[in-house]
C-alpha cells in the first residue's frame, strides 16, 4: 500500500481537478486513496467505509480477505481527506450500506448522502432498470454533483424497475400488509 500510494501520488501530479467513482469495494478504494490521488470529488455507489471488523463490526463479508489484509493499511478513519466533495448513493433499506454510509458521512461531511430506497447493493439497481445509466455517468461530467437529480432519478426509475418492486413487496409482507 505504501508504495501504491507513492505512484498515484507522482500519478495525479500536475492535475487540477480529480474525479473517482467507485461502486460497492471500489468506493472503499476511493476513500482510502483519496488523499493520495487528491481526488476533489466523488460519486460513490453503496461504499464500504472499512473491511475490518474493529472499524465496522457490522461488515461481515469480507471477514476472510481482512484476516490477510495489515489493518494498519486502513488509516481512513485516521487519515481522512478533509474537502472531499461529491456524492453517496446507498439504500437506506439494507442495514449494512446505511451503517457504511452513516460512518463514512461522519468522516467525510461534504459529501452529500443520497438514500435510494430499495436500490439494492450496489443501490444503482433500480436507476439501471429503469433510467438511463448514461446520465449517471454524464452526472460525472457536471461541475458539481446535483444529489437532487438522482434522487428524482431513482424516483422515475421505480416505477418501471423489477427488483424495486419485488423489495417493496417483500417488505409489505415482513410487516404483515398487503402489497
Amino acid at each position: 500500500m505504501p508504495q501504491l500510494r507513492e505512484a498515484l501520488l507522482e500519478a495525479t501530479q500536475g492535475y487540477d481537478k480529480i474525479t473517482a467513482r467507485g461502486f460497492s469495494m471500489g468506493g472503499y478504494g476511493a476513500l482510502l486513496l483519496s488523499r493520495a490521488l487528491r481526488l476533489n470529488r466523488v460519486l460513490l455507489v453503496s461504499p464500504q467505509v472499512s473491511v475490518f471488523p474493529d472499524h465496522a463490526p457490522w461488515e461481515t463479508r469480507y471477514l476472510v480477505e481482512a484476516a490477510q489484509l495489515d489493518p494498519a493499511w486502513d488509516d481512513l478513519a485516521r487519515k481522512p481527506r478533509r474537502g472531499l466533495h461529491g456524492v453517496v448513493l446507498y439504500d437506506p433499506m439494507d442495514a449494512v450500506d446505511r451503517q457504511h454510509a452513516a460512518a463514512i458521512g461522519k468522516l467525510f461531511p461534504r459529501l452529500s448522502m443520497v438514500p435510494l430506497a430499495f436500490g439494492g447493493h450496489p443501490a444503482t439497481r433500480v436507476l439501471l432498470e429503469g433510467w438511463k445509466f448514461s446520465k449517471l455517468q454524464q452526472e460525472l461530467l457536471r461541475p458539481r454533483l446535483r444529489p437532487g437529480f438522482l434522487l428524482r432519478g431513482h424516483k422515475i426509475a421505480r416505477r418501471n424497475s423489477p427488483s424495486y418492486r419485488a423489495a417493496l413487496q417483500n417488505r409489505c409482507e415482513a410487516r404483515g400488509k398487503r402489497s
